[in-house]
């Protein structure tokens, strides 16, 4: 019993993706909630209570967007992005009327205009270098199955194949050129020495 429960919790974190849409989701809203949600909540309070203030905190709204566009879904991060843009305007459209509230709003529509320009960019890339790990995890796993390959066709071969350095030191044997340097049996596994015994002295 105790081996099986052993061994149950040793696969439990290679099926941890067969889990229920319904908990993948209130996961990532979560994830949301206390990294980017946290981080918007604060920056918008600053930049409502500061908006006729001499420090603009807009800037500071660029950070919870490029974050949505990087670790959250592109439709998710639009509409984080068209939160933000709807609580710029909103400010502006809020403030006392006079002859800076024109420019303010167009401000302000200018802002969420960069804020989406950020949003789809950050998206773009991360997606591009999610694709290119991918891609060169992908390329590692091929050359490591070629490298097992070539290993296992050498050691298979009736030929003998000696792979000797400037040293004359035996790196890598297979078993045809171990059996033809010794009168019986097998050479030691390398690596060895071609120096190490009198009848090898010729190949040396």
């Amino acid at each position: 019993k105790r081996q099986v429960q052993a061994l149950t919790l040793w696969l439990l974190p290679r099926f941890g993706g067969l889990g229920r849409p319904q908990d993948r989701a209130g996961r990532r809203r979560q994830q949301w909630l206390s990294t980017i949600g946290l981080d918007l909540l604060a920056f918008s309070l600053l930049y409502v209570l500061e908006a006729g203030g001499t420090f603009n905190y807009a800037a500071l709204l660029v950070l919870p967007v490029l974050m949505a566009g990087v670790l959250t879904a592109r439709l998710f991060a639009l509409a984080t992005t068209a939160a933000v843009a709807l609580m710029l305007l909103l400010v502006a459209w809020h403030t006392p009327v006079g002859p800076e509230a024109p420019a303010l709003m167009l401000q302000s529509g200018l802002a969420g205009l960069g804020l989406f320009m950020i949003t789809l960019m950050a998206g773009e890339l991360a997606g591009r270098l999610a694709r290119e790990e991918q891609a060169a995890r992908g390329s590692l796993e091929l050359a490591r199955q070629q490298a097992q390959l070539n290993r296992l066709v050498i050691q298979e071969m009736a030929d003998g194949v000696l792979v000797v350095d400037r040293q004359s030191r035996v790196r890598a044997a297979n078993p045809a050129a171990r059996a033809l340097l010794v009168s019986q049996g097998l050479s030691p596994p390398a690596p060895f020495g071609l120096q190490a015994q009198p009848a090898w002295a010729a190949l040396h």
